[in-house]
């Protein structure tokens, strides 16, 4: 079942528009902290590296992209034990909600992104 989620924007992609969520709970290393205590310029600068990965039709492979709906942002910026490269979290969604995908967007639009079946 995805999040639960409050939209921040719209992503236009030449094919559709995607809307841009922020989960209501963000959860990373055991703790969760709800949207409303997210500083909005945190949550602005999400949405623009968020936005700017999707151009270009680089996101998304193409079995994705007439299904998607939304993309929610279910971790926000950080690096983990597996991952030293500063990075987002992200889950693709349709337009019932269910999961699509898994995406990581890097903070640094050189390091590399992908996106992962949910299944």
């Amino acid at each position: 079942m995805a999040p639960t989620w409050r939209t921040v924007s719209r992503i236009s992609r030449g094919f559709a528009e995607i809307s841009l969520a922020i989960a209501d709970s963000v959860q990373h290393s055991g703790f969760k902290r709800p949207i409303s205590a997210i500083d909005p310029k945190v949550i602005d600068r999400t949405a623009e590296r968020v936005t700017q990965a999707f151009e270009g039709n680089k996101m998304l492979p193409e079995k994705w992209k007439n299904e998607t709906a939304e993309a929610v942002v279910t971790s926000m910026e950080h690096k983990s034990d597996k991952d030293s490269v500063i990075h987002w979290i992200l889950v693709g969604v349709d337009r019932y909600r269910n999961i699509l995908w898994k995406g990581h967007v890097p903070k640094n639009p050189a390091d590399k992104q992908h996106v992962r079946n949910a299944a």
